[in-house]
């Protein structure tokens, strides 16, 4: 059938153009110019030929877009759960990375408390005991 499409083609493709010329002769006439002569019933073949062409040509080309259609839905619907997969796990390592920050801050304020000053001052004053100490048992050296 290929062959026969690329056939038609060529020999319709004149009529397309508008170079056509169209006479009915009958056996044994001269013909009026210079072609192919065709029987009515070979016209009428590639006429239905031609037209079962374009309704094939219509078909695979619905069809193909019927598929571009649908791979494009799905990669459409692929990308839109990938986003919403990807966002729901950055909110949730926000949340995780809040609720740290506020277990962290928690024990901060804790460190903070009097208790922190009570230790700071006895170690300031460990520390001046322990100069004083130093510097008396050197005196006590020197003498």
């Amino acid at each position: 059938m290929g062959l026969t499409n690329i056939f038609l083609f060529i020999a319709l493709s004149g009529v397309a153009m508008g170079e056509d010329k169209i006479a009915t002769v009958k056996q044994g006439d001269p013909a009026p110019f210079d072609g192919t002569l065709f029987s009515e019933s070979a016209a009428a073949k590639l006429v239905v030929d031609m037209k079962a062409f374009d309704e094939a040509c219509t078909i695979k080309v619905d069809n193909a877009v019927a598929i571009e259609n649908a791979n494009s839905f799905h990669s459409l619907e692929i990308s839109r759960i990938e986003k919403e997969t990807q966002k729901e796990m950055h909110e949730e390592i926000i949340r995780i990375k809040d609720d740290t920050i506020w277990r962290n801050e928690k024990l901060l304020d804790k460190s903070r408390g009097p208790a922190s000053a009570i230790w700071f001052g006895a170690g300031v004053g460990a520390g001046i005991g322990l100069t004083a100490l130093s510097a008396w048992s050197l005196s006590q050296i020197a003498q």
